[in-house]
């Protein structure tokens, strides 16, 4: 018997270019090196508040940049794009502080779960 999974998925994607740029505007004296320690730092952080099961958390892909993708539910899940974008699911509101690192809310192509 084969498991079939969602396609796609309705959420915010982390943007990690958003965040590289974020950490060096506001700690300009921040060694370039150690930007992506950073960064894998804050999205630790952010991570560990998302409620797993509520909003699962998968890797999809947008425009060909594959980013983690925080779900906005179990019904942002589903094998057509178009009906995933007519629907009005509402963003989960402790990540709204998170919008300035984040791409959409829009819905990304499932590449890994």
């Amino acid at each position: 018997m084969t498991t079939s999974y969602p396609k796609y998925v309705l959420g915010y994607g982390i943007d990690r270019k958003k965040l590289n740029q974020l950490i060096l505007m506001t700690r300009p004296d921040t060694d370039p090196s150690l930007v992506d320690d950073a960064a894998d730092m804050i999205i630790g952080r952010l991570l560990d508040k998302v409620d797993n099961y509520e909003n699962l958390i998968v890797i999809g892909e947008l425009n060909g940049d594959s980013c983690i993708v925080i779900s906005f539910g179990q019904e942002a899940f589903g094998d057509n794009c178009e009906d995933l974008k007519q629907k009005n699911i509402r963003p989960p509101e402790h990540l709204r502080a998170w919008q300035d690192i984040m791409c959409g809310p829009t819905v990304f192509e499932i590449t890994s779960f």
